[in-house]
């Protein structure tokens, strides 16, 4: 299964009228600036046992990971939204290591696809 959904991606590419590759390198790159800033403010409510950092930080994540077609990060990402709302921190830090293998594919996809751009 692929990392990034490229039929998300192409109905980015389908909203660039100038008929270039910019709209969606503009997304991955938008995603590559902020993902590890998410990523860090999601391992810092997990470390400080903050369940309301943990819920914005991963309902912010989950939609930029979605924008891109990273649906298998994006659905983690949302089941850490619906721990945190829950205050369910131990189930949260269950997801940490599966959600920072997830995050390091979509971060390599994102990088090859710009490189290929």
């Amino acid at each position: 299964m692929p990392i990034l959904n490229n039929a998300q991606l192409d109905q980015l590419r389908n909203l660039d009228i100038s008929g270039e590759r910019k709209l969606v390198q503009k997304f991955l790159h938008v995603f590559l600036d902020s993902a590890e800033k998410y990523m860090c403010q999601l391992e810092q409510a997990l470390d400080n046992n903050d369940a309301e950092a943990l819920y914005r930080a991963a309902h912010t994540f989950k939609s930029s990971a979605a924008n891109i077609g990273a649906e298998d990060l994006s659905k983690l990402l949302d089941q850490l939204e619906e721990f945190g709302k829950a205050k369910e921190l131990v189930n949260a830090k269950s997801l940490q290591a599966t959600i920072q293998q997830y995050y390091q594919l979509v971060i390599n996809e994102v990088k090859e696809k710009l490189e290929k751009s």
